[in-house]
């Protein structure tokens, strides 16, 4: 049977036609059931009318079902992860139902493109700005965790010059229980004697009782007099038709017949849902942690608190009302600042809180957080004097644990005072921490949201790794205030226009804040060792897409970094005056807007007056562009000195050969370089300079440099000046060496003992033996004694000279097909020769970064402090150094290892020793440590988390059977991501060997989890996902078993979009 309803009166859908075989075909024109075409087996219009009634209330009452399947309670972890699996499989279910009774599609004018049924991509070329704006926003919460009931009221109005159209207001899985718009107009008066001002109100009801109801009530537009009577004389019966209607999306539909016909008519969307914040296993929108009401809303989570057009670039103000029991939620906290609280009139034992956040901002930064929560605070004075007042909360076990926090936050906003000559804007700055956050952190204006592990600290938990991590992640968010907030973006694919120039941001700050040469080099090994890997993969994609399927799997390593890196070439090639001047710009001009890449260049033009058009092709090219350097001449007679630089960009996208053409388009690429006498060992400057910096802008440049005496040695791409792959064939390795000793740039010395240890490496993989060892090279050995000599001088970037390539970047440069026990073993065999030929040495260093214990405990705690950065650069030396004297893996090294954690005052050492102890195969030091480890752990959720990981991160065989039983560990909680990333998450990215097990054991169990992780939270199932991406690197024994895998993924029943999208360009690799 096939009911089909249409019209051709006007554009603007709001039916569909229903098949037998659950089709969908969309086919009506208009929301008006008068304008209604009936087929020739209706009887008459109100058959027709009636058809729908009982479609539409099978929606609601499905969507009824839906709800209903989330409001379960479980006693245990386990529990509830079952409990959520069978909620969300049955919520998909009703989704599908639903899908059979309707489909309501839309002419929707306030989506970003016009979606085809047959694409789920969206582009960003078909990006349409909203035909609506809504003005301002006035929020009321009754906040309870197994039921909030959300009021919102919208006021609104059509952007003059746009087209009539039906608003569609984004949702997910809410439970409308009542909408309704309301505006006023003239009317005329009958006598004909002028008009008069009516109120016109349209309100639905949810759910439909039955499709026979009639619904006079709920389906009745109303036209009241100003006085706003009710009376039968005062108001007109509207024909009942179905203008409000929540779609199969989820989304709330409002017909345009109901909406003023003038354009910038206000008219208020008044709306009122429920939703079960202890139901809310994805972690997104509103939902519980540890007893605590806590928001995370970026990218798409506020369309699962209330509907609204849940894009970035519809920006507006807030007042937010939350109400909550005073004993379970004695704090309330949203955006902005506190305007009124009292007891609830209604309920003695509620009380509530309104705030008022001045700032236009966009859905995905509103914030909301209710619980028990005790904080700790600073006034901070800003540039003119006024005071800032700066809270940090936790729950109160962990207050004592937010000091370092408090003093990050305080750094930040000096920072960025400083740097970039950004002021905070309002007198009141939150932060709070949650356990349960699926990111790191989120920039919320003026409420920041944290996950704890990225938030508290304390010296017996928390490493110098995560002491420096946590200032980085506060100061990003806070640096978000601008960079972000007040100018936000247009769409999601701009994502890097706030993320890495704030990652950029960021950077500048750390190396103002620690050794600024480290951090350098730091955030250019994470380039060289992810975001290459994920340029030559399947998720490969520019810096700013063309188009996505899953806005959540946009956050990657291209976006952050590789956009970091291009604003960092922006400062670079325009110098750090013309920089700041076109910061400066960018930040007025668009302040309260949503901008672009192409308003940030704008800006950049206009304040260096430079074109920077071929620059922007960076922004939309895929891939990892390769530089060469040849044709090194001197010509001592003329003294001029010279070399030619070739690049070879990766392929143009098709965005780009549509904008451009077929005509290859070069990078606009910045080389700084400087010049070393090969003579006297020593920098050389030109002109003046340490380093000039080269514009290669062709495929092939020549550079010459006159006044020359000598040859110079070139030490190209300092700082690492642009994210490419450099080769200068005609290097030798005494060359390298000479970088080595006398490059003052830590970045090409550092890069430099790379490429040597690379080289050695590389040799070994080839073998493929397990016990590999050889004669290390001359100039290997000499990089080596450099950087011995220089320890005392700067431990922490003696520390990154020691560290060998990771397995990361291994990856990229080992023979096909890859063997994951010949990386892990050639890595094993040269830090094993390296310390066979300077143990004394290295024993020596070991010893001399160890600071014996005192009697006196407070001065014991000074020597090993853990928020002082010089403490911070000798443990993560000994650290390293650690890795060198247990290199032999015998069990004098377990031995050796056992008593550095035993010793151990701070958590950084344990840590290390734990690194070292969980890889060898002594069960009796690594069970002690381990044993005494989770001893000092238990109830602890950071530590927890450390003791999972460390266990996950094992290469020993038994490691697959120890994480099946450590997933049945009464601590561990399968709905906290934080848990589900420190075991799942560390075995499919940290443990190659087990992972990419050859019998393929390790797959299987990671599609077990995937497919059980997907039903609970697909974001974090996704990322996990992305250990497959190298699937076909591998030998074809692991590509069957891993094929195996990814094909029974995709055709999981419910997959989620998340999951779907890094599966299937896993397989399409």
């Amino acid at each position: 049977m096939r009911v089909v309803t249409e019209s051709r009166a006007q554009s603007g859908r709001c039916l569909g036609s229903i098949d037998s075989d659950i089709r969908v075909t969309p086919q009506v024109d208009s929301c008006s059931t008068d304008r209604l075409r009936r087929k020739p087996s209706l009887s008459s219009s109100r058959g027709c009318y009636r058809v729908f009634l009982s479609i539409f209330a099978t929606v609601c009452v499905t969507r009824g079902m839906q709800h209903a399947f989330f409001c379960s309670n479980a006693d245990t972890p386990e529990a509830q992860f079952k409990n959520a699996a069978v909620h969300e499989q049955r919520a998909r279910a009703a989704e599908k139902a639903a899908s059979v009774a309707t489909e309501i599609s839309v002419e929707r004018g306030d989506e970003h493109v016009q979606k085809k049924k047959s694409s789920s991509f969206y582009s960003r070329e078909n990006y349409k700005p909203p035909d609506f704006v809504i003005e301002s926003v006035y929020l009321d919460f009754d906040l309870d965790e197994t039921e909030t009931r959300v009021k919102a009221a919208l006021t609104m109005y059509r952007k003059p010059g746009r087209p009539v159209v039906n608003l569609v207001l984004d949702g997910d899985g809410l439970i409308a229980e009542k909408v309704s718009v309301s505006y006023e107009r003239e009317n005329a008066n009958e006598a004909g004697n002028g008009s008069k001002k009516v109120s016109v109100e349209a309100t639905q009801t949810f759910p439909l009782s039955s499709p026979d109801a009639g619904n006079q009530e709920t389906r009745q537009a109303y036209l009241r007099s100003e006085n706003g009577s009710s009376s039968p004389s005062d108001k007109e019966m509207i024909s009942p038709r179905p203008g409000i209607a929540v779609e199969k999306s989820g989304s709330l539909l409002i017909c345009k017949d109901i909406l003023p016909s003038e354009s910038e008519q206000r008219f208020v969307v008044k709306t009122q849902v429920r939703i079960s914040p202890q139901d809310n296993s994805r972690l997104s929108g509103l939902y519980v942690s540890d007893g605590v009401l806590v928001t995370h809303n970026e990218a798409q989570g506020f369309r699962r608190i209330t509907f609204f057009l849940d894009r970035p670039d519809v920006m507006t103000q807030w007042r937010v009302r939350l109400t909550a029991r005073k004993q379970d939620y004695p704090v309330l906290l949203s955006n902005g600042e506190l305007v009124e609280s009292g007891d609830d009139p209604t309920d003695p034992e509620k009380h509530f809180s309104v705030f008022s956040d001045p700032h236009k901002k966009p859905s995905y930064l509103f914030a909301l957080v209710a619980g028990k929560l005790h904080s700790v605070g600073h006034d901070y004075e800003k540039r003119d004097k006024s005071l800032v007042k700066v809270s940090v909360w936790s729950t109160p076990e962990n207050v004592a644990k937010l000091s370092w926090a408090l003093q990050s936050i305080i750094r930040a906003m000096k920072g960025d005072e400083i740097l970039f000559g950004r002021d905070y804007d309002s007198n009141v700055f939150h932060i709070v921490c949650v356990n349960g956050f699926n990111a790191g952190a989120m920039e919320n204006k003026g409420l920041n949201i944290f996950n704890c592990d990225s938030l508290l600290a304390d010296p017996t938990t928390t490493t110098d790794e995560e002491y420096r991590g946590i200032l980085r992640v506060v100061a990003h968010e806070y640096f978000h205030n601008w960079s972000g907030n007040r100018v936000t973006l247009r769409d999601w694919t701009e994502l890097t226009l706030k993320e890495g120039l704030t990652v950029y941001r960021e950077q500048e700050f750390m190396g103002s804040q620690y050794s600024s040469g480290v951090a350098r080099v730091e955030d250019a090994r994470l380039v060289l060792s992810q975001q290459f890997r994920e340029d030559s993969g399947p998720l490969a994609h520019p810096v700013r897409p063309d188009h996505y399927a899953s806005v959540d799997n946009l956050y990657s390593v291209t976006v952050y970094k590789k956009g970091a890196e291009i604003f960092r070439m922006y400062a670079t090639l325009l110098g750090p005056s013309a920089f700041r001047k076109g910061l400066n710009l960018y930040f007025s001009r668009y302040d309260g807007q949503a901008a672009t890449c192409e308003n940030f260049r704008s800006a950049m033009e206009e304040a260096s007056g430079r074109n920077l058009s071929q620059f922007f092709l960076w922004y939309t090219r895929e891939g990892t562009p390769e530089v060469e350097i040849t044709g090194f001449t001197f010509d001592k007679t003329r003294k001029q000195f010279s070399f030619t630089v070739t690049q070879k960009p990766p392929p143009m996208s098709d965005y780009e050969i549509r904008m451009y053409g077929q005509k290859a388009q070069f990078l606009h690429i910045p080389i700084r370089v400087s010049f070393i006498n090969r003579r006297t060992k020593k920098p050389e400057l030109y002109v003046g300079q340490r380093t000039t910096v080269l514009e290669l802008r062709g495929e092939t440049q020549t550079f010459t440099f006159t006044d020359t005496e000598e040859e110079p040695l070139v030490a190209p791409l300092q700082s690492f000046s642009a994210p490419v792959k450099l080769t200068v064939p005609s290097q030798t390795e005494e060359d390298l060496a000479i970088l080595i000793g006398a490059s003052f740039d830590p970045f090409t010395r550092w890069n430099a003992f790379q490429f040597l240890a690379l080289q050695i490496l590389k040799e070994r993989m080839a073998t493929k033996k397990k016990e590999t060892s050889g004669v290390l090279s001359p100039a290997f050995q000499q990089g080596l004694h450099f950087a011995l000599r220089d320890m005392p001088l700067s431990p922490a970037f003696t520390a990154l000279l020691l560290t060998l390539p990771s397995y990361s970047r291994l990856e990229q440069d080992a023979p096909r097909p890859l063997d994951p026990d010949a990386i892990i073993s050639a890595r094993r065999s040269l830090l094993r020769d390296i310390y066979y030929f300077h143990r004394n040495a290295l024993d020596e260093a070991y010893v001399a970064t160890t600071i014996p214990k005192v009697d006196d405990r407070e001065r014991d705690r000074q020597l090993e402090s853990a928020e002082d950065p010089e403490q911070w650069q000798r443990r993560a030396l000994r650290s390293i150094l650690l890795e060198y004297v247990t290199a032999n893996r015998d069990e004098r090294s377990a031995k050796l290892a056992l008593k550095h954690f035993k010793d151990a005052r701070v958590m950084t050492d344990k840590i290390a020793a734990l690194h070292v102890l969980v890889d060898l195969p002594f069960n009796k030091e690594r069970e002690e440590a381990l044993h005494l480890f989770y001893e000092e752990a238990r109830g602890n959720p950071q530590l927890l988390t450390k003791w999972f990981a460390l266990q996950a991160r094992s290469s020993l065989p038994e490691t697959l059977d120890r994480i099946r039983e450590l997933e049945k560990h009464p601590e561990y909680k399968p709905l906290v991501p934080n848990f589900v990333r420190a075991l799942y998450s560390t075995f499919m990215h940290g443990n190659p060997s087990v992972f990419h097990r050859r019998d393929g054991a390790g797959y299987e169990l990671a599609f077990v989890f995937l497919q059980s992780m997907d039903r609970i939270n697909p974001r974090t199932a996704s990322r996990a996902a992305t250990a497959f991406l190298s699937w076909k690197k591998y030998d074809k024994e692991r590509q069957g078993r891993a094929r195996s895998v990814l094909e029974r993924l995709a055709n999981l029943p419910g997959i989620s979009n998340d999951l779907k999208d890094v599966v299937d360009r896993a397989l399409a690799a």
